[in-house]
C-alpha cells in the first residue's frame, strides 16, 4: 500500500484536503483526468492524456496506478450490489457528473 501512495496526487495523501478542488499541479490534474477517464471508459482512454501519464510516471508505477484504481472500482461495485449506504462525508459526490456520482450503478446513468 506504500507504493500506491506514493504514486497518488500529494492532496490525496493530506487529510482534511477538498478532491474536488483545484489540482496542486500538472501530475495531479493528470491523475484526476485518469481516474475519470478510467472509470468512464477504460477501453478508451485518449491518446495524449495516456501519453501525458507516462510521462509523468513509470511503467511500474503506471501499473500501481491501474491496480489501485480497479481496486477501487470494484469496491464501488460490491458496496453498490450489496447495497452499502454511502458514508455521509462522501455525499457531497452526489452532485458528481451522473456518470461518477456515488449511485450511478443504481440509476443507470448514461
Amino acid at each position: 500500500m506504500r507504493r500506491v501512495l506514493a504514486v497518488l496526487p500529494a492532496g490525496a495523501r493530506r487529510s482534511g484536503e477538498d478532491p474536488d478542488g483545484t489540482p496542486a499541479g500538472e501530475r495531479d490534474r493528470v491523475l484526476m483526468e485518469f481516474g475519470r477517464e478510467l472509470v468512464r471508459a477504460p477501453h478508451s482512454i485518449p491518446e495524449p492524456l495516456y501519453a501525458s501519464l507516462s510521462r509523468q510516471f513509470a511503467p511500474a508505477q503506471r501499473v500501481l496506478l491501474v491496480a489501485f484504481a480497479g481496486l477501487m472500482v470494484a469496491t464501488n461495485v460490491a458496496n453498490a450490489v450489496g447495497r452499502v449506504p454511502v458514508d455521509p462525508e462522501l455525499h457531497r459526490a452526489e452532485d458528481a457528473e451522473p456518470e461518477l456520482a456515488m449511485n450511478a450503478l443504481e440509476s443507470g446513468a448514461e
